[in-house]
């Protein structure tokens, strides 16, 4: 009786080496598969992540060029003691946004810097035509290498009634348009810059700032201090429509 239990016991199944060894070749070619398709899915909106929040880094610090240009203009001016070359360039017109003034074309040779690194700057020099622009560096460790270009320029403006004749303008309407550094290479290549706006979208590479401005200013410059500033002002007002 219990030699016949022992002979009827089922034997074990004894498994395959092979089918416990590791992966076959085929599903080591399956995984590799998957994860190509995983990374090739993921690189892309990363990718455009990344462009698009540098494209927006660039906007605001264009932003705050153009701000910082016309507060400097407006606290020289007011000051008083200045001549018509500290001013920006004038384009000849008396409505900035009526003429639109060209977009840059040359450099002036002036550089400036808003970190204490650069020192080869020309701070109170202005371009002598609206077609040069200033080279604007903003990096403390890319050693004096501008990267945005600003174009600068006013209306003809107003004087006081009875001031001398050639006097500087008391009262005017001027423009700053920055250029990220794409645009330096579209100035080599011998392409036309735009006047108008980039537009900030979503993007994978530079978008419309290779030859578009980042960021476009106006603002309107008045010596509060000058004899008749208010009838200055009105008489600016008159020339610029949207005054």
């Amino acid at each position: 009786m219990r030699h016949s239990l022992f002979r009827h016991r089922p034997p074990k199944p004894v498994q395959n080496a092979g089918q416990t060894s590791g992966f076959t070749l085929v599903e080591s070619l399956v995984a590799v598969i998957i994860v190509s398709i995983t990374v090739v899915s993921v690189l892309p909106p990363i990718f455009w992540a990344t462009a698009t929040r540098v494209q927006n880094r660039r906007a605001e610090q264009a932003v705050q060029l153009a701000q910082g240009e016309i507060e400097r203009v407006r606290t020289l001016v007011e000051r008083g003691n200045y001549t018509a070359a500290d001013l920006p360039p004038t384009d000849g017109s008396t409505d900035l946004r009526a003429t639109a003034t060209a977009p840059p074309a040359t450099a002036s040779g002036i550089i400036r810097s808003t970190t204490a690194n650069c020192k080869s700057t020309n701070d109170a020099q202005q371009p002598t035509g609206v077609a040069q622009y200033i080279a604007m560096d903003t990096d403390p460790n890319n050693g004096c290498k501008p990267e945005f270009m600003v174009q600068v320029f006013r209306s003809v403006g107003t004087i006081p009634d009875g001031s001398a004749p050639g006097s500087p303008p008391s009262a005017f309407s001027m423009g700053v348009r920055v250029y990220a550094e794409p645009a330096f290479n579209s100035l080599k290549r011998g392409s036309v810059l735009d006047t108008k706006a980039a537009r900030l979208r979503g993007s994978s590479g530079i978008g419309q700032q290779g030859t578009r401005p980042v960021a476009v200013l106006y603002g309107t410059v008045v010596r509060s201090r000058a004899g008749n500033a208010l009838g200055v002002y009105k008489k600016l007002c008159e020339q610029n429509k949207d005054c």
